[in-house]
């Protein structure tokens, strides 16, 4: 089923979401407290501190049933890490490149679903990438990346940044 307005393929997203609870049932609560927000604003999935996730309709378009499992599971972990919180608690300079934030935060997350066998979509962000070893916290990853990093936004859910 196509949502009307946002033309967004809700029964490919939604059947995403029930694979990644399937295969994550630990996640299961998580994932469907999370309230669905079409948007055009957002080149994938972003997800805010209230537990909006934004989803853009080309994103869901192109992307497999398999890897958005995946990205559901990216953005609930950004909630489960606390990632908006612990960013409202870096020194005031961290906090104003939100982009590097969330690289750093992403790295955090893909390396590890990653190490678990998940499939993320081509062009994801990883430690590795930057030369960096896997399983550190986002923290530990931010100091190390180039200082002009530049990704896609998972939404104020990472940041702490008012933005869908």
């Amino acid at each position: 089923m196509t949502h009307p307005r946002s033309g967004l393929d809700t029964t490919k997203l939604l059947a995403a979401r029930y694979r990644a609870a399937s295969d994550r049932p630990y996640l299961a609560s998580a994932l469907y407290a999370l309230t669905v927000v079409p948007s055009h604003e957002v080149p994938t999935m972003g997800v805010d501190r209230h537990w909006r996730c934004y989803v853009s309709p080309a994103f869901v378009d192109a992307t497999p049933v398999e890897e958005l499992a995946g990205v559901w599971i990216h953005e609930v972990a950004h909630l489960l890490r606390d990632h908006h919180g612990r960013a409202g608690r870096l020194p005031a300079a961290d906090q104003r490149d939100r982009y590097r934030v969330n690289v750093a935060q992403d790295c955090e997350i893909n390396d590890d679903l990653l190490a678990d066998g998940l499939r993320l979509p081509a062009g994801r962000v990883e430690p590795r990438l930057f030369g960096l070893p896997d399983g550190q916290l986002f923290e530990a990853y931010l100091p190390q990346l180039p200082p002009h990093v530049r990704e896609h936004d998972c939404g104020s859910g990472a940041h702490g940044r008012p933005a869908p």
